[in-house]
């Protein structure tokens, strides 16, 4: 019994990370956002942040 709960483990394991995998995969594939829909340069400013 141990190892059928074993092996159903390892077969979780692998489909999670096979998810995963294809959820990064897909990912990529997807197509830029237009500028409408993109942030305002939050993400640059810190670098012009001065303590």
């Amino acid at each position: 019994m141990d190892s059928i709960f074993h092996w159903i483990g390892v077969a979780g394991g692998f489909g999670f990370v096979a998810v995963c995998l294809l959820g990064f995969i897909r990912g990529l594939s997807l197509p830029p956002n237009s500028p409408e829909h993109r942030s305002n340069d939050k993400a640059d400013l810190w670098r012009y942040w001065r303590p």
